[in-house]
């Protein structure tokens, strides 16, 4: 009679197979809907900074305009005075003020001159931006849609699957170095710690395997790796029925 906690380790690997098995039906539809999902976060993202800069160009602007209406105020009550001047002192220091100020002016043209360029390539980036949106937007309806359809196949079977594996979990947690030696296995080898036999060979490496390891596996009484790759081996019930 097999070791009970042997038994239980198996029918786990079974149980975790057929969830791995089923997974698989969905395909690499919940790969494309993340990667969907990440271009359309990253698209909103370009949307959101795009708006902040033409939100922080428009205040620049009112600011500007604001600046250069104080700064042509300042030049015309600057021209008005160049006629009250006494001395030529005085119409040096106001002639080198009206110079400073128009210097301040054609600066200020000048960066509101490169602000509309600005605002014409983001516009145009946003445009380009809400048809890649949109696209990928009904893309992941789409995608979404198979995936809703595959898991209405399939996710009745999972959940009963899902079950039987907390149930064989629980059962296994009483001897903690089966459990371990199971986990270990399974990072090793990607999600699977076992591999069946077929015709006295692992199914793993296809390695031909020795009759006494053979017995050692019908029996269940303890974890059997194979000589050539070091998986766990068992036999499938049908397997054990034919060599019975």
């Amino acid at each position: 009679m097999g070791n009970t906690n042997i038994v239980n380790v198996i029918n786990l690997h079974k149980v975790e197979k057929k969830l791995i098995d089923i997974n698989n039906k969905r395909g690499e539809l919940p790969a494309k809907i993340a990667s969907i999902n990440e271009q359309i976060e990253s698209l909103s993202k370009q949307k959101e900074e795009s708006e902040t800069r033409l939100a922080e160009i428009e205040k620049r602007k009112v600011l500007l305009n604001g600046t250069l209406s104080d700064i042509e105020k300042k030049v015309n009550s600057l021209n008005d005075q160049m006629y009250k001047v006494k001395s030529n002192k005085e119409y040096e220091a106001l002639l080198s003020e009206i110079d400073h100020l128009n210097n301040e002016n054609n600066n200020h043209f000048e960066e509101l001159g490169t602000f509309e360029d600005e605002i014409g390539s983001i516009n145009s980036n946003l445009t380009e931006n809400a048809e890649k949106l949109e696209s990928e937007n009904n893309k992941l309806s789409a995608n979404q849609e198979k995936l809703n359809e595959a898991n209405l196949l399939i996710e009745s079977e999972e959940k009963e699957l899902k079950k039987e594996k907390k149930s064989l979990t629980g059962l296994l947690s009483n001897d903690r170095s089966i459990e371990s030696a199971y986990n270990d296995k399974k990072d090793e080898y990607e999600g699977l710690a076992f591999a069946s036999i077929n015709r006295n060979c692992c199914n793993n490496c296809y390695s031909s395997l020795p009759p006494q390891l053979i017995i050692d596996i019908e029996s269940q009484k303890k974890l059997v790796s194979c000589p050539s790759c070091s998986i766990f081996l068992y036999i499938e019930d049908e397997n054990l029925e034919e060599e019975e």
